[in-house]
């Protein structure tokens, strides 16, 4: 039987407190005079991914080369 609790409670728990945390931080926006519209709130989405895509990759790389180290570290030691 599929269960669909978990999903409720996701979406419950973190997918709607996201939402008021967004609509507030737009209205602050709109009351200080800065008019946020839709294509605004694309390129921001975009560039903020992006930026987490080049995190997340210089971090993999990272973490590649690290391992890497040790292990090379680890055979040369026990050479």
């Amino acid at each position: 039987m599929f269960d669909l609790k978990p999903y409720g409670a996701f979406i419950e728990n973190t997918i709607r407190p996201l939402l008021e945390e967004i609509r507030l931080i737009l209205s602050d926006l709109e009351d200080k005079g800065i008019k946020i519209d839709e294509s605004r709130i694309e390129s921001l989405i975009k560039r903020i991914a992006n930026y987490h895509f080049k995190v997340i990759l210089t971090q993999s790389i990272t973490g590649v080369i690290l391992c890497g180290l040790i292990c090379l570290t680890v055979w040369k030691t026990l050479q």
